[in-house]
C-alpha cells in the first residue's frame, strides 16, 4: 500500500472482534508513520498488552499471509477499494472449537500529515 500510493503517514480505527477482554476489542485509532506505529488513541507512550493487539496496515498483510500459512476452517479478506489495503479480515481455525476466531476491521483511513 504504502509504495503504491507513496503514503507516509495515515491514520485509522481498528476495532478486533474475539472472545478476548473488553480492553483487546475496543477500537482504538492507530496513528502510522514510516510503516510504525506511534499513537495509539492520541498517546505516544502506550504498551501493547496481547500479540497482535495492533497492527499497520503493513503488519496486516504479514499476519494474514501466516494465517493463510496455517491450518484453519474458514477465512475472509476484504480488500479497501481505493489503497489495496485488508480493511477487513476473519480466521476460525477449526470447525469444532468453539470462540477461536477473530476478526480485525480498519475504518475511518486517512492519510495525514507527518509528525516531526
Amino acid at each position: 500500500m504504502r509504495e503504491s500510493k507513496a503514503i507516509e503517514a495515515y491514520q485509522f480505527t481498528q476495532s478486533i472482534s474475539c472472545f478476548c477482554a473488553l480492553e483487546y476489542t475496543r477500537a482504538k485509532v492507530l496513528r502510522v508513520q514510516d510503516k510504525v506505529l506511534i499513537a495509539v488513541d492520541g498517546q505516544t507512550n502506550f504498551e501493547e498488552t496481547s500479540p497482535n493487539e495492533y497492527l499497520t496496515v503493513e503488519e496486516a498483510f504479514a499476519y494474514i499471509e501466516h494465517r493463510l500459512a496455517e491450518d484453519h476452517f474458514d477465512f475472509s479478506i476484504d480488500y479497501h477499494k481505493d489503497y489495496g489495503f485488508p480493511q477487513q479480515f476473519y480466521f476460525d481455525r477449526s470447525e469444532m472449537i468453539a470462540d477461536d476466531e477473530i476478526s480485525y476491521r480498519f475504518t475511518a483511513f486517512e492519510v495525514v500529515d507527518r509528525v516531526d
